[in-house]
């Protein structure tokens, strides 16, 4: 299953996971082309920012060299800086990080924009929810998104 790391410390929480400590992560299947999807949370400063400059150091402030472990550690999603990546006191709590370094020969792509983003993923987490409680066994609740989903799509404009 694929997850954003900002969810990792969630499915770690014995309180919320029943299979807490029985999983691991590991690295994308690479085929043909090595490619590297990006998403998150889509950060930045709008063109009719009032204070840009401002804007700005805040941002730095927040995702900067300086903050990003602790930021982390406040229980943010990883940033893929190497400093983070590479930071063995943070491995044990983020076995993934490492996961994280793009490598110079991957292609850069975005995840596709659907503009039913919101339908899809409130049923995506429902399900994934519903077996990470042990509500359900996997493939019943995956079989049950994929039914789900179709009329989702189906909405997706061509």
């Amino acid at each position: 299953m694929l997850n954003y790391s900002g969810y990792y410390g969630m499915a770690l929480d014995p309180a919320i996971n029943k299979h807490a400590g029985k999983f691991a992560t590991a690295p994308m299947p690479k085929g043909a082309a090595d490619i590297t999807h990006l998403a998150g949370w889509n950060i930045g400063i709008p063109a009719d920012a009032k204070n840009p400059n401002a804007a700005w150091a805040f941002l730095e402030f927040v995702l900067g060299k300086s903050n990003a472990k602790r930021y982390l550690e406040s229980g943010a999603a990883a940033i893929g800086r190497k400093s983070i990546i590479s930071d063995s006191s943070l491995l044990d709590m983020n076995p993934y990080l490492p996961q994280l370094e793009i490598p110079e020969s991957s292609r850069i792509e975005r995840y596709p924009q659907i503009a039913v983003w919101p339908e899809f993923e409130a049923a995506a987490i429902d399900a994934v929810t519903k077996v990470l409680t042990g509500k359900e066994k996997t493939k019943a609740a995956m079989d049950a998104l994929n039914e789900k989903l179709k009329p989702i799509l189906a909405k997706e404009p061509r």
